[in-house]
């Protein structure tokens, strides 16, 4: 499992396939939201696709999606285990409000926040 330390910034880059391990293109959603959250329960913090207000961005590639998770949030974050959850919607008018949702989790813990000696020291140049 990879390991962030307190205030510090982190890519992750997640790749979606089917059951059949074949690719998803994300760009038949018209809306991807993940969900990061401490070992608690509580979000630490929330993308989405396209743009929304109160979410940071998610850059979409083929069937990736790459989110950075800033030293703002990982200052203060819970010690423990990260999990993730991604949400998908699409257009489907056999759902309400034509929408369509599926829910897809990592496999196991997406990450670890550990403590840091230099988590306060911050503009380093």
């Amino acid at each position: 499992m990879e390991k962030i330390f307190r205030s510090e910034d982190k890519e992750f880059l997640f790749t979606y396939t089917d059951i059949n391990g074949s690719a998803v293109a994300l760009s038949q959603f018209s809306g991807i939201a993940i969900v990061l959250t401490d070992i608690g329960g509580a979000v630490m913090n929330k993308y989405n696709n396209p743009a929304k207000v109160g979410f940071d961005s998610i850059t979409i590639s083929g069937n990736t999606a790459l989110i950075r998770l800033q030293s703002d949030v990982t200052t203060t974050a819970k010690l423990g285990v990260i999990q993730d959850e991604t949400k998908f919607q699409q257009v489907n008018t056999n759902f309400d409000d034509n929408r369509e949702h599926t829910v897809s989790r990592s496999a196991g813990d997406l990450a670890e926040v550990v403590d840091s000696t230099t988590k306060n020291l911050t503009n380093l140049a």
